[in-house]
């Protein structure tokens, strides 16, 4: 990818094999982080009003609007289909196949990513709400904006590589179409962040430089944090 190419931002899932992670064919033209407390308040008599008491942290939440269009575009000259799009990020509000699978149903972890570093990650995608505004001539819609909020979830512990009781090894990874150095060490280790440690143990100097099938260690989380 050259430098002034264009990069996409996009949701995409912790799991690759739920094939659910969505580009956006516009990237936003803004985004709001709003981050909140909760206080408690008891009401009394006193001229001064109740006091005020602290009751916790609520998650962060991050909002945007996104753009769809019926187009063809792109170097491949691929076909933008809005209902296919919408749904796709509707699918992101419902239970993953990886967690019905493990009996814990929940909506996938997602990571807004833009760029070579995460915009927003280990959140839930808590709502979205699709308004259509354009149509063709047998009413199909040809235009949509999606409001969506994403909402910050607590990690899991990071992932550790499988060891045999000696130290843990290195692992590999092939990068794929639309892969990052963010996305990779989000699913890896559950931590977008870490992709500056994983940056510098590949000896990569340029993270927008990522090939398709270009082979990566996968060190173990130690390492990369370490180097984070």
């Amino acid at each position: 990818m050259s430098k002034s190419a264009l990069v996409k931002a996009g949701l995409l899932t912790k799991d690759p094999g739920e094939a659910l992670s969505v580009w956006f064919m516009f990237n936003p033209t803004e985004y709001t982080i709003t981050a909140t407390s909760s206080w408690k308040q008891t009401p009394a008599k006193g001229k001064d009003g109740p006091k005020s008491e602290f009751t916790g942290t609520l998650p962060q939440t991050l909002s945007m609007d996104v753009l769809f269009v019926q187009d063809w575009g792109g170097p491949n000259k691929e076909i933008h289909d809005v209902i296919a799009d919408t749904y796709n990020i509707r699918e992101l509000t419902k239970p993953s196949s990886e967690s019905i699978s493990k009996g814990k149903p929940s909506p996938p972890v997602l990571l807004f990513q833009w760029g070579d570093s995460p915009q927003f990650y280990d959140c839930h995608l808590k709502s979205v709400s699709v308004k259509y505004t354009m149509f063709d001539s047998k009413g199909n819609p040809t235009r949509a904006t999606a409001s969506i909020v994403l909402e910050r979830v607590l990690a899991e512990t990071p992932k550790q590589n499988p060891t045999s009781g000696g130290p843990a090894g290195n692992r590999a990874h092939v990068v794929s179409a639309g892969d990052s150095l963010a996305s990779i060490a989000f699913r890896e280790y559950d931590n977008a962040a870490l992709w500056r440690g994983l940056a510098d143990l590949n000896g990569i100097d340029d993270p927008m430089a990522l090939r398709t099938g270009q082979r990566l260690i996968v060190p173990p989380f130690e390492q990369v944090a370490a180097r984070s």
